[in-house]
């Protein structure tokens, strides 16, 4: 008895979803063997700041992994390895801003880090050191290199996570002082180092010249920028670096200098 049309596109509709369950049985059968077997190797690759520095290693990034883990991940099924957890685990490692881990076709387990990038060193009033980076983030001193970032001293409050949003915080008029000299072309040689008196002013001592720069508070900060601008340009860059002991930019609409 000769099939029907509608009987032959059913058997083939059948025999399709059949074939489509087979082939995804295979993959997830293929997945499974993969991730049961073990890691052949873990390659660790560390993103170089901007000027090739490494505040950690990859033989430290190893060390946190095994912290991570209580073990050695080479030889450790692939299925045993939560890679969210890895992830997570190096971007509470302070040095860290993110990391990637993925596996190759040949099991070998891979983990991409991206460092943070330091902005501004603090010493502050209890003899604390650590690093601000450019989100505000503090970070310990790293035994592997002294990042050549401006160095904050003086009466400087112990750090506390929101200093950001505290209202006359010194440590948070410091980090937006850096970020936007740092952003400033004409400006930034003259940040080299950051003292703050007992009444929160900041003085700038610059990487250029002998003398020294009054900032004051935060308090019209944009505009003390734009008259330093000012000086640079139309008395540092004629009458030079050496004239000059104190740039005082204090006082509303002036810039008061005292020559040597």
């Amino acid at each position: 008895m000769a099939m029907t049309p509608e009987r032959k596109r059913a058997l083939q509709t059948l025999l399709l979803a059949m074939a489509a369950l087979v082939g995804i049985w295979l993959v997830v059968s293929a997945v499974q063997r993969k991730w049961a077997l073990p890691v052949q190797a873990v390659e660790v690759h560390v993103a170089p700041l901007e000027g090739g520095e490494l505040l950690l290693t990859e033989a430290d990034v190893h060390e946190h992994l095994k912290k991570i883990f209580g073990e050695e991940l080479q030889g450790k099924s692939l299925v045993d390895i939560d890679m969210d957890r890895l992830e997570r685990g190096l971007e509470r490692v302070p040095f860290v801003k993110n990391a990637e881990a993925w596996v190759d076709a040949a099991n070998g387990l891979h983990v991409e880090v991206t460092q943070r990038e330091p902005l501004l060193r603090i010493m502050d009033a209890q003899g604390v050191s650590y690093y601000l980076d450019e989100q505000g983030f503090r970070m310990p001193l790293s035994d592997n290199y002294a990042a050549r970032v401006p160095v904050a001293t003086g009466y400087i409050p112990p750090y506390v996570p929101d200093f950001l949003e505290r209202r006359g915080n010194v440590l948070g008029h410091l980090f937006r002082l850096v970020r936007k000299v740092r952003a400033d072309s004409l400006l930034q040689p003259l940040l080299g180092q950051l003292y703050v008196s007992n009444g929160g002013e900041v003085v700038i001592v610059p990487a250029l010249g002998d003398f020294e720069i009054w900032l004051g508070d935060e308090r019209n900060l944009d505009d003390k920028l734009e008259r330093l601008r000012i000086f640079y340009r139309q008395a540092l860059a004629y009458e030079g670096w050496r004239k000059y002991r104190t740039v005082d930019l204090r006082f509303a609409n002036q810039i008061v200098c005292k020559r040597r």
